[in-house]
Protein backbone atom coordinates (compact mmCIF):
# COMPACT_ATOMS: atom_id res chain seq x y z
CA UNK A 1 0.00 0.00 0.00
CA UNK A 2 2.70 2.54 0.82
CA UNK A 3 4.61 1.51 -2.36
CA UNK A 4 1.69 2.24 -4.55
CA UNK A 5 1.66 5.94 -2.76
CA UNK A 6 5.14 6.67 -2.91
CA UNK A 7 5.26 5.65 -6.44
CA UNK A 8 2.41 7.66 -7.14
CA UNK A 9 3.51 10.99 -5.30
CA UNK A 10 6.85 10.12 -7.37
CA UNK A 11 4.80 10.28 -10.69
CA UNK A 12 3.17 13.30 -9.52
CA UNK A 13 6.68 15.02 -9.49
CA UNK A 14 8.46 13.68 -12.61
CA UNK A 15 4.93 14.65 -14.23
CA UNK A 16 5.78 18.31 -12.32
CA UNK A 17 8.87 18.39 -13.59
CA UNK A 18 7.89 17.52 -17.37
CA UNK A 19 4.87 19.93 -17.30
CA UNK A 20 7.09 23.22 -16.22
CA UNK A 21 10.33 22.36 -18.40
CA UNK A 22 9.85 19.74 -21.21
CA UNK A 23 6.03 19.95 -22.40
CA UNK A 24 6.32 24.12 -22.46
CA UNK A 25 7.94 22.78 -25.86
CA UNK A 26 5.09 21.50 -27.15
CA UNK A 27 2.53 24.61 -25.75
CA UNK A 28 0.37 25.45 -29.22
CA UNK A 29 -1.01 29.08 -29.14
CA UNK A 30 0.60 29.33 -25.05
CA UNK A 31 -1.45 25.83 -24.19
CA UNK A 32 -0.05 23.35 -22.65
CA UNK A 33 -0.89 20.00 -20.98
CA UNK A 34 -1.96 20.12 -17.06
CA UNK A 35 -0.24 16.76 -16.42
CA UNK A 36 -0.69 17.34 -12.77
CA UNK A 37 -4.27 17.82 -12.73
CA UNK A 38 -5.11 14.68 -15.06
CA UNK A 39 -3.38 12.41 -12.98
CA UNK A 40 -5.31 13.69 -10.00
CA UNK A 41 -8.45 13.83 -11.80
CA UNK A 42 -7.81 9.99 -13.10
CA UNK A 43 -6.79 9.20 -9.43
CA UNK A 44 -10.22 10.57 -8.16
CA UNK A 45 -12.13 9.51 -10.73
CA UNK A 46 -11.26 5.85 -10.62
CA UNK A 47 -11.55 5.68 -6.43
CA UNK A 48 -14.19 3.42 -5.85
CA UNK A 49 -13.84 3.73 -2.30
CA UNK A 50 -11.88 6.84 -1.61
CA UNK A 51 -12.54 8.69 2.17
CA UNK A 52 -11.95 12.28 1.92
CA UNK A 53 -8.87 11.83 3.51
CA UNK A 54 -7.33 10.79 0.50
CA UNK A 55 -8.41 13.35 -1.21
CA UNK A 56 -7.35 15.73 0.96
CA UNK A 57 -4.15 13.60 0.86
CA UNK A 58 -3.70 14.10 -2.59
CA UNK A 59 -5.24 17.54 -3.17
CA UNK A 60 -2.39 18.44 -0.77
CA UNK A 61 0.15 16.39 -2.81
CA UNK A 62 -0.99 17.82 -6.44
CA UNK A 63 -1.66 21.29 -5.65
CA UNK A 64 1.63 21.82 -3.88
CA UNK A 65 3.31 20.62 -6.78
CA UNK A 66 1.28 22.66 -8.83
CA UNK A 67 1.86 25.50 -6.54
CA UNK A 68 5.57 25.43 -6.23
CA UNK A 69 6.06 25.15 -10.78
CA UNK A 70 3.41 27.78 -11.18
CA UNK A 71 2.96 31.62 -10.88
CA UNK A 72 0.12 31.98 -9.44
CA UNK A 73 -0.28 31.79 -5.06
CA UNK A 74 0.62 29.22 -2.63
CA UNK A 75 -2.31 27.48 -1.99
CA UNK A 76 -4.90 28.22 -4.16
CA UNK A 77 -3.93 24.95 -6.02
CA UNK A 78 -4.40 23.20 -2.74
CA UNK A 79 -7.80 24.87 -2.13
CA UNK A 80 -9.39 24.24 -6.12
CA UNK A 81 -8.19 20.48 -6.05
CA UNK A 82 -9.54 19.81 -3.03
CA UNK A 83 -13.40 21.75 -4.27
CA UNK A 84 -12.54 19.76 -7.14
CA UNK A 85 -12.12 15.99 -5.93
CA UNK A 86 -14.96 16.70 -3.04
CA UNK A 87 -17.40 17.90 -5.98
CA UNK A 88 -16.05 14.67 -8.22
CA UNK A 89 -16.78 11.84 -5.46
CA UNK A 90 -20.38 13.46 -4.75
CA UNK A 91 -20.80 13.29 -8.48
CA UNK A 92 -19.13 10.04 -9.16
CA UNK A 93 -21.45 8.21 -5.92
CA UNK A 94 -24.39 9.39 -7.94
CA UNK A 95 -23.27 7.78 -11.38
CA UNK A 96 -21.61 4.81 -9.66
CA UNK A 97 -23.27 1.65 -11.25
CA UNK A 98 -23.47 -1.80 -9.72
CA UNK A 99 -20.84 -2.98 -11.44
CA UNK A 100 -18.48 -0.20 -10.65
CA UNK A 101 -17.53 0.41 -14.75
CA UNK A 102 -17.03 3.77 -15.81
CA UNK A 103 -17.13 4.51 -19.45
CA UNK A 104 -15.27 7.40 -21.28
CA UNK A 105 -19.13 8.75 -21.61
CA UNK A 106 -18.65 9.96 -18.26
CA UNK A 107 -15.10 10.87 -17.90
CA UNK A 108 -15.28 13.39 -21.06
CA UNK A 109 -17.66 15.53 -19.65
CA UNK A 110 -16.66 15.79 -16.10
CA UNK A 111 -13.18 16.36 -17.25
CA UNK A 112 -14.28 19.62 -18.98
CA UNK A 113 -16.37 20.43 -16.38
CA UNK A 114 -13.83 20.20 -13.30
CA UNK A 115 -11.05 21.51 -15.68
CA UNK A 116 -13.03 24.26 -16.91
CA UNK A 117 -14.00 25.05 -13.14
CA UNK A 118 -10.40 24.73 -12.09
CA UNK A 119 -9.02 27.21 -14.92
CA UNK A 120 -12.28 29.77 -13.62
CA UNK A 121 -11.07 29.78 -10.47
CA UNK A 122 -7.46 29.71 -10.31
CA UNK A 123 -8.24 32.88 -12.50
CA UNK A 124 -10.33 34.44 -10.40
CA UNK A 125 -8.23 34.22 -7.57
CA UNK A 126 -4.93 35.40 -9.59
CA UNK A 127 -7.72 38.56 -10.40
CA UNK A 128 -8.37 39.20 -6.41
CA UNK A 129 -5.02 39.22 -5.27
CA UNK A 130 -3.67 40.77 -8.56
CA UNK A 131 -6.50 43.14 -10.19
CA UNK A 132 -3.98 43.70 -13.48
CA UNK A 133 -4.96 39.91 -14.14
CA UNK A 134 -7.81 39.27 -16.96
CA UNK A 135 -10.02 37.36 -14.56
CA UNK A 136 -11.55 34.73 -17.96
CA UNK A 137 -12.21 35.24 -21.74
CA UNK A 138 -13.60 33.06 -23.58
CA UNK A 139 -10.44 32.93 -26.76
CA UNK A 140 -8.98 30.50 -29.00
CA UNK A 141 -6.09 30.06 -26.45
CA UNK A 142 -8.85 29.23 -23.76
CA UNK A 143 -10.47 26.59 -26.27
CA UNK A 144 -7.28 25.29 -27.26
CA UNK A 145 -5.95 24.42 -23.86
CA UNK A 146 -9.45 22.57 -23.19
CA UNK A 147 -9.03 20.95 -25.82
CA UNK A 148 -5.30 19.97 -25.30
CA UNK A 149 -6.09 19.20 -21.90
CA UNK A 150 -8.85 16.60 -23.20
CA UNK A 151 -6.90 14.68 -25.07
CA UNK A 152 -4.40 14.37 -23.08
CA UNK A 153 -6.92 13.19 -19.97
CA UNK A 154 -8.75 10.53 -22.97
CA UNK A 155 -5.39 8.67 -23.49
CA UNK A 156 -4.32 9.15 -20.02
CA UNK A 157 -7.84 7.68 -19.25
CA UNK A 158 -6.97 4.26 -21.50
CA UNK A 159 -3.50 4.21 -20.32
CA UNK A 160 -4.81 3.52 -16.36
CA UNK A 161 -7.38 1.48 -17.79
CA UNK A 162 -4.75 -0.77 -19.59
CA UNK A 163 -2.52 -0.66 -17.18
CA UNK A 164 -5.30 -1.51 -14.03
CA UNK A 165 -6.33 -4.86 -16.21
CA UNK A 166 -2.69 -5.97 -16.81
CA UNK A 167 -1.99 -5.59 -13.34
CA UNK A 168 -5.44 -6.45 -11.52
CA UNK A 169 -5.03 -3.27 -9.28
Amino acid sequence: MWLKTLITIFLFYLLAVLQSSFFVSFNIMGAAPNLIFILFFIIIFFKKNGSYYEIMFWSIVAGFLLDVFSYSYFGVSIVLLLITGILLKKVMQSLREKKDKYPIAYFIPLFLVFYVFYDVFSGLFLFFFDPSHIIFSFSWPLLLSILYNLTVAIFSFYVYKCFVKFYKL
